[in-house]
């Protein structure tokens, strides 16, 4: 299963600080500066199709067939995004620096999305929370997902306890 790790800009912000104020703890290191936990792919869009007001209809499609659904440069956005966002462990920079995050991955993209409105982005609408909600109307109705490989079964979609997904 895809993952992404968003990390909100004041937690990457405390992660500077903290190493500040341990220099000899960090000096040398290098950290993961994320969220807590990562989140699915499908995790994400169900979520963020909540956060809007909508119920996720979703289902998966290979990647070299998702691809031609979509412009070359969406296409290569996407995978992009996807083949460099990890789940990444904060383990280190918790125990070494004392980092401690304050976001989680999604809180990280609705406070973005939230920031956006704000400022009028917001496909044509009002600019308000529900703001992107034109956006999502123009949608199919239901979305498909890319499965990063050329062929083969689809990954499961259940939960697994050996990583630390927020669904």
């Amino acid at each position: 299963m895809e993952t992404v790790h968003h990390v909100h800009a004041d937690d990457v912000a405390q992660a500077f600080c903290r190493a500040l104020e341990h220099p000899g703890a960090a000096a040398g290191e290098s950290f993961h500066v994320v969220s807590p936990a990562a989140v699915t792919l499908r995790g994400f869009a169900e979520r963020t199709a909540r956060w809007f007001g909508h119920e996720a209809a979703l289902s998966w499609l290979a990647w070299d067939e998702w691809k031609k659904t979509v412009p070359p440069a969406d296409a290569a956005a996407t995978w992009d995004h996807i083949a460099h966002s990890p789940n990444c462990s904060i383990e280190k920079a918790r125990r070494l620096i004392g980092y401690e995050p304050r976001y989680s991955s999604l809180d990280a993209v609705f406070e973005s999305i939230g920031w956006l409105a704000d400022r009028g982005w917001n496909a044509g609408g009002p600019p308000e929370r529900g703001m992107l909600k034109g956006y999502l109307s123009r949608l199919p109705s239901r979305t498909v997902l890319p499965f990063p490989v050329s062929s083969g079964p689809a990954r499961s979609t259940e939960y697994s306890p050996a990583l630390p997904f927020h669904w």
